[in-house]
């Protein structure tokens, strides 16, 4: 940052440098983020030959100004230190999955020796990049296209090491205006609130969603997300009990101060002793919402796009304070499988007799019997263990010494060992089996039922025949002219 500015600079005062700058670029940006993302955590860390956190993440965006107040400059830009310390600052705070906008702000310059961008580009080492948590990287350069022509490459392929970034670079020259507007830019590219209407028949509201939904996930590339959410229904909380979900956020109501702002295009400030006593008086329908699913230990159903449901809840961290949920699950009508269709919900009036019976608190209509049969539902074959396998062979071999008495139980036993070797893919096991009942028809006594030897010899040729069969397919008894009193 102690690199002068250029004499074609249109700065406002001659006293600007580049730090100056930055700063003043970085209090725009906390600005914006404390009127319209106030809930968003915010860190400050400073990288030369070491790196230090000026202040540890916040929301108090008044403490991270004035931390920001006393920075100078220092000896070197080193920005394989200035890496290393905001991914140990991001690691310890959040871990590597909590998703990150991390905006590093240079003069542009690679710097030189040990550490530099060039050394860093030059290294067979990259043990940095990509940084190892989820972000969104933006470098911002405090100097224009023309004063960064020989460095610019270097910071593109830090970006393509990276594997996603943006650089940012001011238009035209480096200017307290110019400066602001840029990181205006960046500030409503990574917090701009999220906004829709909330509405239930003729009652709606204006709230924001934090954190925003990240659409850039592969189950939400192809989905539509409607600017108006609505309310289908209610139900029991107990109905839904605890539905695997995509996404949870906080839904907040949009103040009058809020929407004065961004209807007001006249230049004239607002009131904020006026907006905060309009706000206490002005009806919500938000906060309705919210104290009547508490109070009636209920949730709402909200559809937010074509085929995609959600459900709006009271979550209390503590006794005193609860806040409104909306947990969004995956696009699909049938994606909570105990609530059925979501297509298919209606109120209690539309059905002949109350699905919850005279006394609502004895019956419930779910959770929904499902159609299909579930695997879990039947007896699975389990071979973890080599002792489970041999005793099902035993049975069947029981079985085949029983005939014509257990027929039923032989050939169904062997249709499921058969099924389960398919589905295994263990042909070897099925080989093994035909040339067992082969070997216990030869050991038949010589008071067996003829009717024995004539069943075995067709269930060991039909296990070696039925290779080709599909996995349905099911070995059945031969057809003979004994019976089991001859």
């Amino acid at each position: 940052m102690s690199r002068p500015l250029s004499s074609t600079s249109t700065c406002d005062a001659p006293s600007e440098s580049r730090l100056s700058l930055a700063k003043t670029g970085l209090q725009t940006f906390f600005d914006y983020t404390a009127t319209n993302n106030r809930l968003e955590f915010s860190s400050l860390v400073i990288f030369s030959s070491l790196w230090e956190v000026k202040k540890t993440f916040t929301r108090d965006y008044g403490q991270l100004k004035q931390a920001l107040a006393p920075i100078d400059v220092f000896d070197k830009t080193n920005l394989e230190i200035g890496l290393f310390g905001l991914s140990t600052v991001i690691l310890e705070e959040w871990g590597s999955g909590m998703p990150c906008q991390v905006i590093i702000v240079t003069d542009g310059s690679p710097g030189s020796g040990p550490g530099s961008l060039t050394y860093l580009m030059q290294s067979e080492s990259t043990a940095l990049l990509p940084l190892p948590f989820e972000h969104s990287l933006h470098v911002v350069l405090m100097a224009s296209a023309s004063e960064i022509q020989d460095s610019i490459h270097l910071y593109q392929e830090l970006v393509k090491l990276n594997g996603r970034g943006t650089i940012h670079t001011v238009e035209g020259q480096p200017s307290v205006k110019n400066v602001q507007n840029l990181f205006l830019k960046i500030a409503e590219k990574c917090h701009e609130p999220f906004k829709v209407t909330l509405s239930c028949g003729n009652l709606n509201s204006v709230v924001q969603m934090f954190p925003p939904p990240n659409f850039d996930t592969f189950a939400l590339q192809s989905q539509t997300f409607w600017d108006d959410f609505k309310i289908c229904g209610f139900l029991n909380t107990v109905d839904v009990s605890s539905p695997p979900t995509l996404s949870r956020h906080l839904v907040l109501p949009v103040s009058v101060s809020d929407k004065k702002k961004g209807a007001d295009d006249s230049g004239e400030g607002v009131n904020e002793t006026d907006s905060n006593n309009e706000d206490g008086r002005a009806p919500s329908f938000c906060v309705l919402l919210h104290g009547s699913i508490r109070v009636e230990n209920m949730v709402a159903v909200v559809q937010v796009g074509p085929i995609w449901y959600g459900i709006m809840y009271s979550w209390a961290d503590t006794k005193k304070k609860a806040n409104l949920i909306l947990a969004l699950f995956e696009p699909g009508l049938d994606s909570i499988p105990w609530l059925g269709k979501f297509d298919l919900l209606g109120p209690c009036s539309a059905f002949e007799f109350n699905p919850y019976g005279e006394n609502e608190a004895q019956l419930s209509p779910f959770p929904v019997r499902p159609t299909d049969k579930r695997s879990y539902s039947s007896n699975p074959v389990v071979w973890i263990k080599s002792g489970s396998l041999q005793s099902d062979i035993q049975k069947v071999l029981r079985y085949a010494r029983k005939l014509p008495d257990k027929m039923g139980l032989f050939y169904k036993e062997l249709n499921r060992i058969r099924r389960a070797a398919m589905t295994l893919s263990m042909m070897d096991l099925l080989q093994g089996l035909s040339e067992m009942l082969e070997r216990e028809c030869t050991l038949l006594p010589g008071t067996a039922h003829p009717d024995a030897a004539l069943q075995l010899t067709h269930a060991a040729r039909m296990i070696t025949l039925s290779f080709s069969e599909g996995y349905n397919y099911s070995i059945s008894a031969l057809t003979t002219n004994f019976t089991s009193g001859t």
